[in-house]
């Protein structure tokens, strides 16, 4: 009976050293954020951050499942509503929506992007 036990536990390290590995590795892949995250990562401002990560295309369009496009989704985090505004009509080219803009500056910038 004692023969079984350390056979079992050898054969049970031995292929959590051989097989753990490669399985861990196959998993993560590469981790290495794109150059456009760490240039948004240095924005100040979380409005500025979700803004810039917004406008930034799908690094891989082939490869959809892995890029997604989130840029919707960083527009719904904008909390301020001219910002908000603005990543809506500059992401879907909708001239109307700049005229939901109150500051002039950034109601101008909309008008010209959606041209």
């Amino acid at each position: 009976m004692k023969h079984w036990k350390i056979n079992g536990l050898f054969l049970l390290v031995f292929g959590l050293i051989l097989i753990f590995p490669p399985l861990a590795a196959a998993q993560h892949g590469d981790n290495t954020p794109p150059d456009y995250e760490k240039e948004c990562a240095k924005a100040a401002d979380k409005d500025e951050r979700n803004l810039c990560l917004a406008f930034h295309p799908i690094p891989d369009p082939e490869n959809r499942y892995k890029h997604k496009n989130h840029s919707n989704y960083y527009c719904s985090l904008i909390r301020n509503r001219d910002k908000q505004n603005y990543c809506y009509a500059v992401l879907d080219k909708h001239h109307a929506g700049c005229d939901l803009i109150v500051d002039k500056t950034l109601a101008a910038d909309c008008d010209a992007k959606t041209k």
